[in-house]
């Protein structure tokens, strides 16, 4: 199932844009993207620009999945992509997330969703440490599920400061916990992919 969106995402990004990319364009330019429109997020959340944090959230959320695309559609998938690729993704959900809980009505259900992320990056750094001749396990269908429900718990808090309707915040609630559900299954299915290996 995975495999299936894996793909259908791919072939959307390759007809929609990485088919009239020069070859020149690597992904690592929109990893280095990432991090630079974090910087640049919490600018514009601090002072309290929520349209325009939530576009540059939502340009960033781009830019993840369009570099994984490119990576797997032109075999260029590195052991760069495979540290600071996750490293991006973290450090965008766990920043925007602190600085978003002090707009959020629910700040401890935001900052609770961090942990399972926070727990990966130290069992990322514990592997690279303990174990670095070793390759990093790749990302399967449930750490993808937790980032795409972190991208939409993120996306709906904006939606839902720029326009207060119960029914965003609702969904928040709904996207924070499936978020925290398949991150802590991710740090599982993690854990044990990287037992396996070594």
């Amino acid at each position: 199932m995975s495999n299936v969106w894996q793909q259908t995402v791919d072939n959307f990004w390759q007809a929609a844009l990485i088919k009239f990319l020069p070859p020149q364009v690597k992904p690592w330019w929109f990893t280095l993207t990432r991090f630079i429109l974090i910087p640049l997020i919490l600018l514009a959340l601090s002072a309290a620009l929520f349209a325009w944090a939530g576009s540059l959230f939502a340009l960033a959320a781009l830019a993840d999945s369009l570099d994984g695309s490119l990576a797997r559609i032109r075999r260029q998938e590195s052991s760069w992509g495979a540290i600071f690729d996750p490293l991006a993704d973290k450090l965008l959900f766990m920043l925007t997330a602190i600085f978003l809980a002090y707009f959020y009505p629910h700040p401890w259900l935001l900052l609770f969703s961090l942990v399972p992320d926070f727990l990966l990056g130290l069992a990322g750094l514990i592997f690279l440490v303990w174990w670095p001749d070793k390759k990093i396990p790749q990302s399967n269908w449930v750490g993808k599920s937790k980032m795409l429900f972190e991208v939409l718990a993120v996306l709906t808090i904006f939606i839902f400061l720029l326009w207060p309707l119960a029914c965003w915040l609702w969904w928040s609630w709904i996207f924070l916990y499936l978020a925290i559900i398949f991150g802590l299954a991710s740090l599982v299915v993690y854990s044990m992919m990287a037992i396996s290996q070594n």
